[in-house]
């Protein structure tokens, strides 16, 4: 071997001495380092499903709080009966330029422990005493203002156009046993 190596010109020693430079750094890279390169990328992988893993527990724990706060929604005494609403709808009114259109009957539904009641009334006034009477619902916890409608009619005895406000509140009750 060592005479075949000597016969060898140096261009051929250099050519044959660049192509095994070639091969082994070919080989060094699929055993070696491509395999590395994989695993580094897996590694980064698996943090970011740790940490999404870790985000999803402070999620859990979020939505757990919101069904606490849901469930005790009614229990509080933050909601009234269809009369003590009406009544102090009756009061805001007499004290603004508004009268009260319609109250129709409460509606309720239920489904497994959960109980839903919806109260609507319809004001006849001015906007920016709807807009106050809205403000005032919801800041005195007469359960929660999930619609409003504001919507003109024309009076066919006066022939005046009247601004109608129907807001929808809704209580949410958990059955409590």
């Amino acid at each position: 071997m060592k005479e075949r190596w000597t016969r060898l010109s140096w261009k051929q020693k250099e050519l044959l001495l660049g192509l095994m430079v070639l091969v082994g750094a070919y080989f060094i890279y699929n055993l070696a380092v491509e395999r590395t390169i994989e695993l580094a990328d897996d590694c980064t992988e698996l943090k970011v499903r740790i940490d999404s893993a870790a985000l999803v527990k402070l999620e859990i724990d979020v939505l757990e709080n919101e069904l606490r706060q849901y469930e005790t929604v009614g229990t509080k005494g933050s909601t009234i009966s269809h009369e003590q609403l009406l009544d102090a709808i009756d009061t805001f009114c007499s004290g603004h330029e508004l009268w009260i259109h319609d109250f129709p009957p409460l509606r309720q539904f239920s489904r497994d422990e959960w109980k839903t009641e919806i109260h609507e009334v319809t004001v006849a006034g001015k906007y920016s005493d709807a807009i106050l009477l809205l403000d005032y619902l919801h800041h005195s916890k007469r359960g929660q203002i999930v619609s409003v409608t504001f919507y003109s009619k024309t009076d066919n005895k006066t022939k005046v156009k009247r601004l109608f406000t129907t807001i929808y509140i809704q209580n949410i009750f958990k059955f409590i046993s």
